[in-house]
């Protein structure tokens, strides 16, 4: 029992910082005390970007996908008009 109560007692918890970071969920197990006291209070930080930001990349991805169903169009056109 000695060796199983010094083995208990050398046991330390490592929190992987980078880890952390990367992980896209929180996991509510892992934070200390203070840190869940404040999530608790303040609610969770909303990573997403701001709307005027997604909805310029949402119209930019749109615009390129009409650019490759309108180009073989365009090149017909253009090959037509100069007599290739």
């Amino acid at each position: 029992m000695s060796g199983d109560s010094a083995a208990r007692r050398r046991l330390k918890i490592y929190r992987d910082e980078v880890k952390e970071r990367h992980t896209p969920h929180w996991d509510l197990d892992t934070m200390s005390q203070a840190e869940f006291d404040y999530v608790m209070r303040h609610g969770l930080p909303d990573k997403r970007p701001p709307a005027r930001i997604r909805l310029r990349n949402s119209l930019g991805v749109v615009a390129f996908g009409l650019l490759l169903c309108l180009l073989p169009t365009i090149y017909h056109w253009v090959k037509r008009l100069l007599g290739f």
